[in-house]
């Protein structure tokens, strides 16, 4: 699969269906966990749908130009509304929020794989009318797949406002929490640097190589 086209501008259609996609799947499974815990909150906010209207923030959103790669509105939760639980059942359980929305990117983005790779493309299969949508279709399986990919990686990276940073919050101890809350905003810089700059880019565009080699091994074992 060829990434070489990540900051052309002329794929930029293909990578915003891909983030409006990765995005709703993101934060729906970010809902539905919270109200599989037993948190309305997520329904009363209005998140608890497939509607990508309802998730999609403008900062998210607008990193798109730089490279196949955003996220959405964070869906809010309420900690204090779950049923009673020890505080480990209570960091187990803000985890499994944090991870479900990374993870549904990685399931979605190897659905788009697996049918970019199944999908006939010889001129021989389709008359010419027809064959100009079925590259259209691949355009969008191959950026369905890079986008929601790298919103896998992104998300778990310990940088607000991402999965990571929620995650890595619930592991630090209790006496910096006055200070995260006060700063939490500022470390936005390293996650735009990373996103806006070559050297950042080239960093993602690393990982992200690093992760699609394992999927392609994992799918030449089974």
């Amino acid at each position: 699969m060829d990434i070489s086209g990540f900051f052309h501008l002329d794929t930029l259609l293909f990578r915003v269906a891909g983030l409006a996609i990765g995005v709703t799947a993101h934060e729906f499974a970010h809902a539905l966990a919270a109200i599989w815990i037993g948190d309305p909150t997520p329904r009363e906010q209005k998140r608890f749908t497939l509607n990508p209207l309802a998730h999609i923030g403008v900062l998210g959103t607008v990193v798109v130009l730089f490279g196949p790669f955003g996220w959405g509105k964070p869906v809010p939760y309420d900690p204090e509304r779950w049923p009673p639980m020890t505080n480990r059942a209570r960091t187990a359980r803000v985890w499994l929020i944090g991870l479900v929305g990374p993870l549904s990117n990685l399931a979605l983005g190897l659905f788009f794989w697996w049918l970019y790779f199944h999908l006939p493309v010889s001129a021989n299969d389709y008359d010419s009318s027809v064959m100009q949508w079925v590259i259209l279709v691949k355009g969008l399986l191959q950026y369905g797949y890079i986008v929601n990919l790298m919103m896998f990686i992104i998300q778990l990276l310990p940088l607000f406002p991402m999965d990571g940073w929620r995650i890595w919050r619930q592991l630090a101890p209790s006496r910096w929490t006055f200070a995260l809350d006060k700063y939490e905003r500022l470390v936005l810089i390293p996650l735009l640097a990373l996103i806006i700059t070559p050297f950042g880019q080239y960093i993602l565009e690393m990982l992200f190589s690093a992760v699609t080699r394992a999927v392609m091994f994992a799918y030449s074992v089974v």
